[in-house]
């Protein structure tokens, strides 16, 4: 195998992020409650596009909202939710602190 990935059980392998869509609900926080996050949100989705393995993204499966769900960290008090749609397209469902949000 010439990539790491082709090692791994493909369950493990995180899917590919091309283009991430917000839902109404995040563009609404992103203009009110969370506007003061807005451009280090728009950084995470850049860099989850250029290398979602990142280790500070921490983007990982979210289990506790159902199959395709999975969680990113924008800075250490906050993260998105994402929902998986395939081919590369993700959209970003949800976002707010890490106790909004169940990780705590």
């Amino acid at each position: 195998p010439t990539r790491a990935s082709d090692w791994l059980d493909p369950a493990l392998v995180l899917p590919p992020v091309s283009i991430i869509t917000e839902s109404d609900a995040v563009q609404k926080r992103l203009l009110g409650k969370y506007r003061s996050i807005k451009s280090k949100w728009d950084s995470t989705k850049s860099k989850l596009i250029a290398d979602r393995t990142s280790r500070g993204l921490r983007f990982k499966p979210w289990k506790k909202d159902g199959k395709g769900a999975y969680s990113v960290r924008i800075d250490q008090g906050y993260r998105a939710h994402l929902q998986h749609q395939g081919q590369g397209n993700w959209l970003a469902y949800t976002l707010g602190t890490h106790t909004e949000l169940g990780h705590d």
